[in-house]
């Protein structure tokens, strides 16, 4: 089986047919997918028609007519930091290809029919960060068609879209009004009043059904106890991922010690949730990706490096051929650069860096655990 990029590769050879997705056409300029054989033969046989583009007709192998290449299936791999992420039709059809962030509490609503509806949102996960674990088995890549930052991230996972306004429903009261829970639960690494961000994010969960702790063993065992007897419920928690070592550690650190320690811990989450619960589903998502410096082999920096300025994001416009314009939390234009474009050098305590749009930046995954 070949790899996205070189099913590519094949195509550029010659017409071939393969198992890949009709929308891969959207991400490589000079692409044609055709989704059907009838499709590619009706502009062969049409005397008129000249092909522009290289060819690939979207097929299974027992419908092939044209040299078959046998793709791995695997759409989220380092390979996508070399498309051009500030053409917006490259990122509708990564946004086509995966699931979108914004659209995450629409998904969970529609596939939740479970007497316990779990999130786990961690603070930095790259879906790169899972390959190669057990959570890779039920995992799918998300895509962050936007600014990667903390705000932005936690807000679409919570309100579906990075900017929410008053009358903006939470997740938790999209479940209530399609009655997929009666009773509502918070979990959260930050005390009350403690980060705006935070008190939105729990805002509809009633206080007395939060609970705040910096050792989730601990913290989870308190907000399990105000479970309502023969009640569905939404247990919503956020944990600290891969970001708070991203700005601030000066030595290497550990990945997968912090992974392991994830895995651990939603292990824990499904073992209680299962003693109290019928059957459950939790669902397990990041606010955004990182970019690690072990991961940057070409970097450009574009900028004046100067160590006091964000590295991957800007509002100033002179640097807009380098990114794409978005929004940060407050609705204020911003450009978030591609990549391997920076503003800066890494810092010597800042092992990763987020906020731009690149392939561990922006694709996180999206594990789901059920019995």
């Amino acid at each position: 089986m070949k790899r996205l990029d070189e099913v590519i590769h094949e195509a550029r050879q010659r017409p071939i047919s393969s198992n890949i997705p009709p929308r891969v056409g959207g991400l490589v300029k000079g692409l044609k997918v055709y989704n059907t054989s009838e499709n590619f033969k009706s502009d062969l046989l049409d005397p008129s028609f000249e092909f522009e583009h290289d060819i690939i007709v979207s097929v299974g192998a027992d419908e092939a007519e044209l040299p078959h290449v046998l793709f791995d299936g695997e759409i989220a791999t380092p390979w996508l930091n070399t498309l051009d992420w500030s053409d917006q039709g490259t990122r509708q059809a990564l946004a086509d290809l995966m699931v979108e962030q914004s659209s995450i509490p629409s998904y969970i609503v529609s596939n939740s029919h479970e007497e316990a509806i779990v999130t786990v949102f961690v603070d930095g996960l790259s879906y790169e960060d899972i390959r190669g674990t057990e959570l890779e088995e039920d995992a799918q890549p998300v895509f962050i068609n936007g600014l990667t930052t903390t705000p932005c991230g936690y807000n679409r996972l919570v309100f579906g879209t990075p900017t929410p306004e008053k009358g903006d429903m939470s997740l938790f009261s999209r479940l209530l009004k399609n009655n997929k829970c009666e009773n509502g639960l918070g979990l959260t690494y930050w005390s009350e009043g403690e980060n705006t961000l935070s008190d939105q994010l729990y805002n509809a969960i009633p206080k007395g059904k939060r609970v705040k702790s910096d050792v989730l063993s601990k913290g989870l065992e308190a907000v399990l106890s105000k479970v309502t007897y023969n009640t569905s419920t939404y247990l919503q928690i956020t944990r600290m991922g891969l970001d708070q070592y991203a700005h601030r550690q000066k030595e290497g650190v550990d990945k997968d010690n912090v992974v392991k320690q994830l895995i651990e811990d939603i292990h824990l989450i499904e073992s209680r949730v299962a003693d109290l619960f019928e059957d459950y589903r939790i669902f397990v998502t990041s606010d955004h990706g990182l970019l690690w410096r072990g991961q940057v082999d070409d970097m450009d920096v574009v900028g004046d490096d100067d160590g006091s300025k964000k590295a991957r994001c800007t509002k100033d416009n002179t640097y807009s051929e380098y990114g794409f314009l978005t929004e940060n939390e407050n609705g204020d234009p911003i450009y978030t650069l591609t990549y391997p474009y920076f503003l800066r050098s890494f810092n010597s305590a800042e092992p990763a860096v987020h906020e731009g749009a690149s392939y561990h930046e922006s694709v996180t995954p999206l594990i789901e655990i059920s019995n």
